[in-house]
């Protein structure tokens, strides 16, 4: 008795399983259905000539530009910043009194710090105008389908 129980309920068991493994693939069918005339409808908007050339090649260049300068920019201040430290270590330095030198080293280091780090924020601060301003060059191109959701190029933003 008990062993035909453990084998119904066994049974029971392994069917149940099949539907839900009927009920699964039926609906894995339903979604790769889905999927497949998402793709279409995303390559036939891809083809579609809403593309102006010309302005996004326009406003990557302006977008580069930009980029290029700010880039400048950070270095030529972080340079002036780096040469208005090494003069005042220099000075600090030459100062014999142990007190007075230890002070002016740390005001030195401080100033370079604080400088430093202005210089990265407005840099930042810069390289997120020139994004947000291509963008909205970019969304005046007319682009249509998924090429106007290409935000790899963002890449830079780390620099």
């Amino acid at each position: 008795m008990t062993k035909k129980i453990i084998a119904l309920v066994i049974a029971g068991m392994f069917l149940f399983s099949l539907a839900v493994y009927a009920v699964n693939n039926n609906e894995n069918n339903q979604i790769e259905n889905t999927i497949r005339q998402e793709v279409k409808k995303t390559i036939k908007a891809t083809t579609t000539p809403n593309l102006d050339i010309v302005c996004m090649q326009t406003a990557v260049e302006k977008r580069e530009n930009f980029m290029i300068r700010a880039l400048e920019n950070f270095a030529s201040s972080s340079k002036i910043a780096l040469e208005k430290r090494k003069n005042d270590l220099k000075i600090a330095w030459g100062i014999t009194d142990k007190n007075k030198r230890r002070q002016a080293i740390n005001k030195a280091w401080n100033e370079f710090n604080k400088t430093q780090k202005k210089i990265k924020f407005d840099y930042n601060k810069e390289k997120r105008a020139v994004w947000n301003q291509f963008i909205k060059e970019r969304n005046n191109c007319k682009i249509s389908g998924t090429e106007k959701f290409i935000d790899i190029e963002k890449n830079d933003l780390s620099l």
